[in-house]
């Protein structure tokens, strides 16, 4: 059979139905095909990270210290976790978790109905997250002009105060705690200080040695000391009868005094902070001040109704204890 020779024309022949890629475009393909795969990789990744049940968050572990509160920790913590983190990432999500948005979630969301002293929420082990928290000690119930309030040892309030009339419970009032009756201006805000510190230590002293050492005076409550307001007095050639704001001539006067008194206005003094007065079963009031020591206050106390007034206490209105060596009673 002859032989027969192929010019280089026809060695590179090529079929135009079928396109032979060249090296450049096998790249192409190559990095499409990687792309594609490597999306449908991170696509399940994320899909596994944030939206797969198995980061989710099927528990809440509670651990405080003497705390009445945990169920509006718990609802609060809850409805964190039913949102989502701009609207996209669950915030159920255990991988994900900021502990530091939720802390400042659950402190915004309870700090009107209680306060604490402190609070922390960390992850520990899979899938739970503890929260950790401590709630201000309750040690006297506060009356003021703006509502009824359990206050702590610094004067600060812890929760609010509901009376048993306030509900439908047949509950006895809370005797555990003293009460003060506290008319000054003051805050209305959980967390927020209503009387001194200086004041309520005092007057947790005064009122935990009270019962030793009159035993014939039985606590009913406290409160703060109000200022007597006074008339300032003003002189006048001529006599003048002040109606709404204007002064008229009162032409019948026929006084011979050149300069006679007349009222202007009321004048209310604002009431020292640090002063209290404990009010008795028998409506004796005896008047303190947290600016001196309350055992020096408690041994005057002693000396002037054992040695001076003890058989006619009950005819006894006050007796003031604040402008010591000196005592006055009526």
């Amino acid at each position: 059979m002859p032989s027969r020779r192929f010019t280089s024309k026809q060695l590179n022949y090529q079929n135009p139905y079928f396109h032979k890629e060249s090296p450049q475009e096998k790249n192409i393909r190559h990095k499409k095909l990687f792309s594609f795969f490597a999306l449908i990789v991170v696509s399940g990744l994320v899909y596994l990270t944030v939206y797969s049940p198995i980061f989710r968050l099927p528990t809440t572990q509670i651990e405080a210290i003497d705390s009445d509160n945990s169920y509006y920790v718990k609802e609060s913590i809850n409805a964190y976790l039913e949102g989502n983190r701009g609207l996209v990432i669950p915030n159920n999500n255990w991988l994900l978790l900021s502990t530091d948005k939720l802390k400042e979630h659950v402190s915004n969301d309870i700090e009107n109905k209680f306060s604490v002293e402190y609070i922390t929420i960390n992850k520990r082990s899979w899938k739970k997250i503890v929260v950790d928290y401590k709630e201000r000690t309750a040690t006297i119930i506060c009356k003021t002009t703006k509502g009824d309030y359990y206050i702590d040892n610094r004067g600060v309030i812890v929760s609010q105060y509901i009376t048993p009339e306030e509900t439908d419970e047949t509950t006895e009032p809370d005797n555990s705690f003293p009460i003060l009756h506290w008319s000054q201006d003051s805050t209305s805000t959980i967390g927020e200080e209503v009387v001194q510190q200086k004041t309520v230590e005092s007057l947790l002293e005064i009122y935990n040695a009270f019962p030793d050492r009159f035993a014939d005076l039985e606590i009913d409550y406290f409160e703060n000391i109000e200022k007597e307001c006074y008339v300032p007095k003003t002189t006048e050639k001529d006599f003048e009868i002040i109606i709404d704001g204007e002064k008229v001539k009162d032409d019948e006067d026929t006084s011979d005094d050149e300069s006679e008194e007349i009222v202007t206005s009321y004048v209310c003094p604002e009431s020292n902070p640090y002063e209290y007065s404990i009010v008795t079963q028998s409506d004796l009031k005896i008047h303190f001040t947290a600016e001196q020591p309350y055992a020096e206050q408690l041994n005057s106390l002693y000396l002037t109704i054992n040695e001076k007034i003890k058989s006619n206490i009950d005819s006894i209105s006050y007796i003031d204890l604040r402008y010591l060596p000196r005592i006055y009673y009526k």
